[in-house]
């Protein structure tokens, strides 16, 4: 495998759950999620959707994912800084984008 790609660290509850317990519980949750994406983590995924050669399924599934300190608006592939970083067009992802100033 080479390329870019990203794999999902994944934390599942139910609304209820959420609403009841609290943020504490959530960023337990997310906490939990991100700590058991590694390396063999990664590599089973990459197994995964290299044998099928599909996606695993995201029926159900709302993506949160903090991209302001990503650093896209510094990428520079020889031709300036970009204009505008946006997220892909999906109803199952939310996204934290940075906001600056354009004065």
């Amino acid at each position: 495998f080479y390329g870019n790609a990203f794999v999902l660290g994944c934390a599942q509850t139910c609304v209820k759950d959420l609403v009841d317990k609290g943020l504490g519980y959530a960023s337990g949750l997310v906490r939990r999620a991100k700590e058991r994406v590694g390396d063999e983590h990664v590599r089973e995924v990459v197994e995964l959707v290299s044998g099928n050669r599909a996606s695993p399924d995201s029926v159900g599934v709302l993506i949160v994912s903090q991209w302001s300190r990503l650093g896209l608006e510094r990428v520079d592939f020889g031709m300036g800084r970009p204009v505008q970083v946006g997220p892909i067009c999906c109803d199952r992802y939310c996204l934290m984008l940075p906001v600056y100033d354009q004065r």
